[in-house]
């Protein structure tokens, strides 16, 4: 393998293997020692990729939320119906990753780590976030209330099939005729 796929390979691997770390320890929790090990790698092969635990951290969730948000957008662009859209936005971009979050660390608490820690990644996501709804909804208003509502669904850490039957009523709520 070329030098440079093994390299973009293994920041992939720290990658995922950060998210995992960091979903069920929390950021205080976790360190790069233990990133390192469930890696595979030394803790000295992490600093080829990042400075610190923060840029591991910042790295870590702005790739994933731009991969789940560009696949999101690209559902916007199908002749679906606007319930069946927002709700495979919402798939993308929130249920994908409930499983690990919510069966490890708590969810609420893993979301606000990520937001105090990093707030211009809060912002510039939820922007992108009431910005995709409303392109679906054609409403700016209701698009800020569906990412709030769909805020609270979460905050009682539920399972992902009952975070899906939420918001399944509430998509209901916000496309009805």
């Amino acid at each position: 393998m070329p030098r440079i796929k093994k390299l973009e390979t293994r920041k992939q691997d720290i990658l995922q293997a950060a998210f995992e770390c960091f979903a069920q320890f929390g950021y205080s929790k976790t360190s790069l020692d233990l990133i390192a090990q469930r890696t595979g790698i030394s803790r000295p092969l992490i600093y080829q990729h990042f400075k610190d635990k923060e840029d591991l951290f910042s790295c870590m969730m702005e790739d994933r939320f731009s991969e789940r948000y560009n696949l999101a957008e690209q559902g916007l662009l199908s002749d679906l119906p606007k319930k069946d859209k927002l709700l495979n936005m919402v798939e993308i971009i929130v249920l994908k990753d409930w499983q690990l979050i919510s069966n490890s660390f708590s969810g609420p608490e893993f979301f606000s780590e990520l937001f105090s820690t990093l707030p211009k990644l809060e912002e510039k996501y939820r922007k992108k976030f009431i910005q995709m709804a409303s392109a679906v909804l054609q409403n700016q208003e209701l698009a800020e209330v569906f990412r709030l509502a769909l805020s609270g669904l979460t905050t009682d850490n539920p399972t992902t099939t009952t975070l899906r039957k939420r918001i399944h009523i509430l998509i209901d709520c916000v496309c009805h005729p």
